[in-house]
């Protein structure tokens, strides 16, 4: 006797018992596997080491002291997690959660038997326990230091309750992140982490104002702050101030819960009603650049005709029988001109004004000083970032087209080129408008700064180039975070500049500004390196 499948039991496994939450559990857990959900550990592991190093190589040296605290006083350097990573790295992770499903269609779970509101609750539950993770991550390695050198367990009532609220306040980041995403589509990758990280700076600048209580982003930073020994500042806490017998439970842990707890009651919201063959989402039309889908039609007779619109606007398309616009080259390849077409310059142009803008604000209301310093710590290592992870996403999807015109190496020194080019005008236009001639008389060195600034901009332009060409948008936002954190940490103190500026590259143009007699290095270092950068093999 046969036995006929029904589409419950082909989609569910049988009985339709795959609704039931662990389940559903267990295939988010498979489904984001080898995903940038559990990728994304390695920046709580980064940030872990990084603090030791610091922590470490500065008591050695004698640029500062433990005061008596435990292990180099490392609780105090974990300072910058909250302040600076954790939120935005659990915004990015729950964004490229929700960006990967919209990608793959929600991987056919759209047309299985389960409420829409217990899929998202259970993706929601990974992006927790990732989140969870993340914690044990970062405190593992500072613990199991601590028991290596001697200096047993710590203060566990201080770190475990950090571990707790940082789960609350990343998973939270995750939820707002998915949300964002939903509303916003792939642009919530790169805006959800910047408004993570600007709610994460805003808490850390009012976390002692007296009215913290109704300013919820000072919530979290202000609960951590007794826990790790320090100011909002990450200056540590002198003995007897009264930071030390601020309460963490139950003001921060209850109201930044009760955060994440709305944030999990709309993601149970279902994005959209879902209907045969999917959930009713409507394909916008392609721009130029973007890879269009297939149209099937059925032909005379019942045949399938399929038909391929060209992948790309204005560059050859993958069969190389397209081949139109400027980019036409009757003799030898032009890859610059295939560029031009497709490189993000009216993005950039904006941004280029908005930097240049805010550095002339900064001069007018702090001085001209203060603008060349924000330039050099922030202006820079952002702007490079920014571009060399745009320029590369930018191509992406007309690469293949380029590759029928010029090598793989030929495209990414040309784009790394005309990046590095339109970069440094912008920051000679930025420096003219910070006033870097007058910011001599505030000890800074503007003209040294000024010739290195180009390399500066090749380095670490070509790095972000690269990690988003080799490791994906996720990966190039990280290292883009930890790039601008090592820059105000290491750059940004002339104690720890003079001893450690070589592992600060996002930050060498200001080192220039406070040590002149280091430029030498810096060019030298930043030719290189850039040169390594765009020398090596191309991606196809």
């Amino acid at each position: 006797m046969s036995t006929v499948m029904t589409p419950t039991a082909t989609a569910t496994g049988g009985s339709g018992s795959s609704g039931r939450p662990p389940r559903l559990l267990r295939a988010e857990l498979l489904r984001s596997r080898g995903t940038f959900t559990w990728g994304s550990l390695a920046v709580s592991l980064a940030v872990a080491v990084y603090c030791l190093v610091l922590a470490q190589v500065t008591l050695s040296s004698g640029l500062s002291v433990d005061g008596g605290q435990w292990d180099g006083n490392i609780l105090a350097w974990l300072s910058f997690y909250p302040v600076a990573v954790a939120l935005p790295a659990g915004a990015l992770t729950g964004a490229m959660a929700e960006w990967r499903e919209q990608r793959w269609r929600y991987g056919g779970t759209a047309w299985r038997p389960v409420p829409a509101a217990r899929a998202t609750l259970a993706r929601a539950g990974v992006l927790t326990l990732a989140a969870l993770a993340a914690q044990v991550v970062l405190l593992a390695p500072v613990v199991a230091h601590g028991l290596l050198m001697g200096q047993g367990p710590g203060p566990a009532g201080r770190y475990l309750p950090f571990g707790l609220l940082m789960w609350v306040g990343t998973a939270g980041a995750a939820l707002l992140g998915a949300l964002a995403c939903r509303l916003l589509g792939g642009a919530a990758v790169g805006l959800a982490p910047a408004a993570a990280l600007a709610w994460s700076v805003a808490g850390a600048l009012g976390a002692e104002s007296p009215g913290w209580l109704l300013r919820p982003w000072t919530w979290l930073v202000r609960g951590t702050l007794p826990l790790l020994g320090v100011h909002a500042n990450s200056v540590s806490l002198e003995p007897g101030s009264p930071v030390w017998h601020w309460p963490w439970w139950p003001s921060a842990a209850l109201l930044t819960g009760a955060l994440a707890a709305a944030l999990v009651l709309l993601m149970a919201v279902p994005e959209r009603p879902v209907v045969a063959g999917g959930r009713g989402r409507r394909r916008r039309p392609g721009r130029a650049g973007e890879a269009q889908p297939r149209r099937e039609a059925r032909g005379a007779g019942g045949v399938d005709v399929t038909t391929r619109v060209p992948e790309t606007a204005g560059v050859p398309a993958a069969s190389g029988l397209v081949i139109s616009g400027p980019a036409r080259a009757a003799g030898r390849p032009r890859p610059l001109r295939a560029l031009l077409l497709v490189l993000p310059w009216g993005v950039w142009s904006l941004l280029a004004v908005l930097m240049v803008a805010l550095t002339a604000l900064v001069s007018a209301v702090y001085g001209p000083g203060a603008a060349l310093s924000l330039l050099g710590l922030v202006g820079l290592p952002v702007s490079a970032s920014v571009a060399g992870t745009t320029a590369w996403s930018a191509q992406s999807s007309a690469r293949r087209g380029l590759l029928l015109r010029e090598r793989a190496g030929v495209l990414d020194a040309a784009a790394l080129g005309l990046t590095t080019v339109f970069l440094s005008a912008v920051a000679t236009a930025s420096w003219a408008a910070a006033g870097g001639s007058a910011a001599a008389a505030s000890g800074l060195a503007p003209t040294h700064m000024l010739l290195v600034t180009p390399w500066v901009l090749l380095v670490t332009t070509a790095a972000a180039y690269a990690v988003t060409q080799l490791a994906g948008l996720a990966t190039a936002l990280v290292v883009a975070v930890l790039g601008l954190l090592t820059s105000l940490v290491i750059a940004g103190n002339e104690a720890l500049s003079a001893a450690l500026w070589p592992a600060a590259p996002w930050g060498w143009a200001h080192v220039v500004a406070t040590a002149p007699a280091t430029w030498p290095a810096v060019m030298g270092l930043s030719a290189l390196l850039g040169a390594a950068l765009c020398g090596r093999p191309g991606r196809p």
